[in-house]
């Protein structure tokens, strides 16, 4: 065992790991970079190329669905990521595809019926944490969150690149999909005015969650159980007819975003547990 220098003495630092440290990590850094500017571009194109208002309306439309669907990706990725690393160096390639597969079956399972509620309770939503001027603007919100959806998605996707340490090309793919969102705001929001970045943004991440597991697949491969995804599809159309019926029942929106939110959210479980998708030992632990 390599001995442990005395407190207070300076060890001559390893040139070789920091080079390969840096050649990791800048690339990521570039990536990120370009992350942060398909996040913010899109209201700096507004304002320029239409108004502030609209930057306005857009911005806090956005923020609303963005946090409702990011906060389920940041808690199942703080675990994910160093799971799969760890299955790969003990277990070997095919388990950490069967672990990724599970971790995003429960990903879709999470965050999947929070952007189909968003769909029918937008509205009111925007009305329960904004000024009810900003309403205007939530018919974006589903556009939005599935977009983000789809974000969260292709962090699952891109874990072969990591494992790889191919920090280069996610990099480039990253800010590709970057340079489509900049050039697709230009052509289309002076014509369709804020609305068209939210869907530019749903575009732009449905490509990366598209070409993502192309390039991944070498390293490690992305796949979803098609009947997990049957019965997940089953049950959030189960939930979009008790949220279309339930959207009728009030004139008060909040008790209306409430009645959607409660009865919604149980029969889309309800339905997972009946047809197996879920066992009672699961449910208890997402929901306590």
């Amino acid at each position: 065992m390599e001995p442990v220098p005395a407190a207070g003495t300076f060890r001559k630092p390893n040139l070789a790991c920091l080079g390969s440290l840096f050649l990791f990590g800048f690339p990521l850094s570039i990536g990120q970079f370009s992350s942060q500017i398909l996040n913010v571009s899109d209201r700096y194109i507004i304002s320029i190329l239409r108004n502030d208002a609209e930057a306005g309306l857009y911005a806090i439309n956005h923020d609303i669905a963005d946090a409702s669907v990011r906060l389920i990706i940041m808690t199942l990725m703080l675990s994910g990521y160093t799971a799969v690393t760890e299955c790969y160096e003990k277990a070997g390639r095919e388990a950490a595809e069967r672990l990724v597969s599970t971790l995003s079956r429960m990903y879709i399972l999470l965050a999947l019926p929070i952007v189909v509620g968003t769909y029918f309770t937008q509205h009111d939503l925007v009305l329960l944490v904004a000024d009810p001027k900003y309403a205007e603007g939530a018919d974006i919100l589903f556009w939005v969150s599935f977009g983000v959806f789809l974000l969260g998605l292709a962090q699952y996707q891109d874990l072969g690149l990591h494992i790889a340490r191919k920090s280069g090309l996610l990099a480039s793919i990253v800010t590709g999909s970057a340079c489509l969102n900049i050039i697709l705001n230009l052509l289309l929001v002076p014509v369709l005015g804020f609305r068209a970045s939210a869907y530019n943004a749903f575009i732009t991440f449905a490509v990366l969650s598209i070409i993502i597991p192309i390039f991944s697949r070498r390293w490690l491969a992305w796949s979803i159980p098609w009947t997990s995804l049957a019965k997940i599809a089953a049950a959030l159309a189960g939930m979009a007819v008790v949220a279309a019926l339930l959207g009728r029942t009030s004139e008060i929106p909040y008790i209306r975003l409430a009645l959607q939110t409660s009865v919604g959210a149980a029969t889309y479980f309800g339905l997972l547990l009946l047809m197996g998708e879920l066992n009672w030992r699961t449910f208890m632990k997402l929901t306590i």
